[in-house]
């Protein structure tokens, strides 16, 4: 694997951060460089003979802000790692900069030092992986040319070219498999978001991820059909981040009419938010659905039984499971104090009702000895 030769930017109109961040990095033994403004970014960024291969820039800033230039920046610099750094709730600007700028993190003012320096490793890491994968590839298309312009089969070559087209193969599945990733990193952007602004949602896009692909797997869906069923259960939730900010603070019972109308779109607008990516199409009609109910009178669109895409079906059941058990409304196992049933004989005695009974079924055998 080749040696990448790193430089961070750092892009923020606060010298005190520029600083800090500067002093931080060096314990990395990276160059860093630094600008006040997107403008002088961008021009550094033009004229430089090396690329930048991290880039952070604070979100507001004199003249356009930094989801902007995180988006300009891809012009001149495409292959860069972009960290989007801000100290306030600025919630458009950050599902922007994630659907235009293609940020691999968003950090929130204060940060933790350890966690970043971790986070930048990690991504630098990624970034020296994507350029390995590019060197093997237009390796492997020059060797491909080559052998298809001078005809060269000859019984001493085939074990050559057998090395060179398991090269290729093995190329373009890492390259697929980093496209995917970068999905994964898009969703996990949102999914950050939520809990920072809902922190008592934290870890529940995980935990009911984690339990759904148990339950999909157990069902017998195929590959395709169990990776959307991850990103739709871990993305699930990003529609609330269209919510009014007042609303975050509520429970449900503290909804008004109003409050319940518009809670009630944040499926829909969860499946607009990742319909930038034609490859998560199918996740985005999971997100839709998994308020549906089985016996129809779920939301947003009324449907039920077999008209709910399953990994739906499965999300409803897993949410419904942590989010219960997290509020602690009742006891699982058994009884709870007050005689009311526990998480799972709720969930059963919805079956047929809110949830589908092949489902529940599965759920039941899945968290038997949770």
């Amino acid at each position: 694997m080749t040696t990448t030769q790193h430089t961070i930017l750092i892009v923020d109109d606060e010298e005190s951060i520029r600083f800090s961040l500067a002093r931080l990095f060096n314990k990395l033994d990276i160059p860093v460089i630094s600008a006040a403004g997107c403008d002088d970014a961008l021009e550094m960024l033009s004229t430089r003979k090396e690329p930048v291969t991290l880039i952070i820039s604070d979100q507001r800033m004199p003249g356009i802000n930094g989801a902007e230039f995180l988006e300009k920046s891809r012009a001149v610099c495409p292959d860069a790692i972009r960290f989007l750094l801000t100290g306030f709730s600025d919630m458009d600007a950050v599902v922007d900069a994630v659907n235009k700028g293609q940020i691999h993190r968003y950090l929130k003012k204060p940060w933790d030092n350890d966690e970043l320096i971790s986070q930048v490793k990690e991504s630098l890491k990624q970034y020296e992986l994507i350029n390995e994968n590019k060197r093997l590839l237009k390796l492997t298309a020059k060797h491909t040319r080559q052998l298809f312009k001078f005809g060269i089969i000859m019984k001493q070559k085939v074990q050559e070219h057998g090395k060179a087209i398991a090269k290729l193969k093995t190329s373009l599945k890492s390259l697929d498999k980093e496209l995917k990733d970068n999905h994964l990193n898009t969703v996990n952007a949102f999914l950050s978001l939520v809990e920072s602004l809902m922190p008592s949602t934290e870890g529940h896009g995980s935990r009911v991820s984690l339990l759904c692909r148990e339950m999909a797997a157990k069902m017998g869906v195929s590959e395709k059909d169990l990776a959307d069923i991850e990103l739709a259960s871990l993305a699930h939730d990003i529609g609330k981040l269209k919510l009014a900010e007042g609303m975050w603070q509520k429970s449900k019972d503290q909804f008004t009419e109003e409050d319940m109308d518009m809670y009630k779109k944040h499926p829909e607008e969860g499946q607009n938010m990742v319909l930038f990516s034609p490859r998560l199409e199918n996740a985005g009609k999971i997100i839709r659905h998994h308020h549906e109910h089985f016996d129809g009178s779920g939301w947003p669109d009324g449907i039920g039984d077999t008209d709910i895409p399953l990994g739906a079906k499965i999300i409803a059941v897993a949410d419904a499971y942590d989010r219960i058990k997290k509020m602690n409304e009742t006891v699982s196992p058994g009884e709870g104090e007050d005689g009311s049933p526990s998480v799972s004989e709720y969930i059963n005695a919805q079956a047929g009702i809110k949830f589908d009974p092949e489902v529940t079924r599965v759920f039941s055998e899945v968290t038997a000895n949770k």
